[in-house]
């Protein structure tokens, strides 16, 4: 679904090869596939994530890496100093990266977004649910993991009885990839 949700954002954003698109929470479910299918579209993707994972996001197809921080908006205007073309916010920082972007760009956003927006930027909010039933979508994305040209990340396998906990460490963050349930047959 987090594969399936990156598709529908960045269709949504609907950027032409060569565009550059800001990915907040890069490292994360969500962030690691706006990544990685933004640069198989050709954007010129820069990664916001923690340091230490830099070379993640590097080898999901970032083409510039930001470190998170308070000079994160600094630091992307230094690389783009007209603005990006658009901002995927997959964690959920909200107004706070409307400088980074260029006047008339857009922000899509996974949460709902209470900012004020400025100088023209669109905001879109998009969730999994409005493509959930896209066959040819979810099959497209299921190939291209079955041939590992997108990467599925796996945190942890747990038993189905341990749902609770598994919430639990969704909930607190900071994953680098998804638990799977487990059921017995």
């Amino acid at each position: 679904m987090n594969a399936l949700t990156a598709r529908h954002a960045l269709d949504t954003l609907g950027l032409a090869s060569g565009s550059t698109l800001w990915v907040t929470g890069a490292a994360g479910a969500l962030g690691g596939y706006l990544t990685q299918l933004g640069a198989r579209d050709g954007l010129r993707v820069i990664a916001l994530a923690s340091a230490s994972d830099e070379e993640t996001v590097r080898g999901f197809g970032a083409s510039d890496f930001v470190p998170r921080g308070p000079d994160a908006v600094a630091h992307v205007r230094a690389l783009v100093p007209q603005g990006v073309d658009a901002v995927a916010d997959a964690a959920g920082l909200g107004d706070e990266v409307l400088p980074a972007i260029r006047d008339g760009g857009q922000l899509v956003a996974f949460r709902v977004f209470t900012g004020q927006t400025e100088r023209d930027i669109m905001v879109h909010a998009r969730s999994v649910r409005e493509r959930a039933e896209d066959h040819d979508a979810i099959v497209a994305l299921r190939e291209l993991a079955e041939t590992d040209q997108l990467a599925i990340r796996v945190s942890e396998v747990m038993p189905a009885l341990d749902a609770v906990e598994a919430h639990r460490r969704l909930d607190a963050g900071g994953l680098r990839g998804r638990i799977i349930l487990s059921f017995p047959v």
